[in-house]
């Protein structure tokens, strides 16, 4: 069974997944941004 991720992977991995939320919402609207663009 694959082990979980630590509590400080999981901040970086929140604290990245908002940086480029911030990054795309503010480029291309809510409209065009998709978890794709996020997580790719």
């Amino acid at each position: 069974m694959p082990r979980g991720f630590s509590e400080r992977e999981k901040e970086r991995i929140r604290s990245g997944l908002i940086d480029q939320g911030r990054e795309f919402l503010t480029t291309y609207g809510i409209k065009k941004t998709n978890i794709e663009d996020l997580t790719g």
